[in-house]
């Protein structure tokens, strides 16, 4: 999910924290937000586990998530997103996608390549370029969200 949103430069921050967490297990303590099972939220400035991540259980002060992550304690952001349900499906593509086969074929006086476009060679991102089109914006800065989600703390 996190490859998809960084290549969209849009993580459709919902709400936003920030604060002394401690990672262990695959749960983050002393969260303050309002979460729900099945979110996806993203850790920012932690040493070790930035990115983004789904929320498998909650507890009180604390949301466990389904991917593993590395013990940590760390200050930093835990943002909370909203993610539209078909890019989820659509990011499950871009992010499956395979350049398997063949790539490129010569013959005397011709040469073609399938998977490269404008010298590049072919990614998910860009396989799936015009479906992830409608959810791009222009990049504005790394912590720009924090003008316009609410804030708990």
């Amino acid at each position: 999910m996190y490859a998809t949103l960084q290549a969209i430069n849009n993580f459709f921050e919902r709400t936003s924290e920030y604060g002394d967490y401690a990672i262990s297990e695959n749960s983050v303590s002393t969260v303050r937000g309002d979460y729900k099972v099945g979110q996806y939220v993203r850790i920012m400035d932690s040493l070790l586990n930035d990115g983004v991540y789904k929320i498998a259980t909650i507890g009180t002060g604390t949301i466990t998530l389904t991917e593993t992550l590395v013990d940590e304690e760390f200050s930093g952001y835990i943002v909370g997103l909203a993610i539209p349900p078909e890019l989820i499906t659509l990011s499950a593509k871009v992010e499956g996608f395979s350049n398997a086969g063949v790539s490129s074929e010569s013959i005397p006086n011709y040469s073609v390549s399938y998977n490269v476009v404008d010298g590049l060679t072919v990614d998910g991102a860009t396989a799936y370029k015009r479906e992830l089109a409608p959810y791009r914006k222009p990049f504005v800065s790394r912590y720009y969200f924090l003008n316009r989600v609410r804030i708990y703390g």
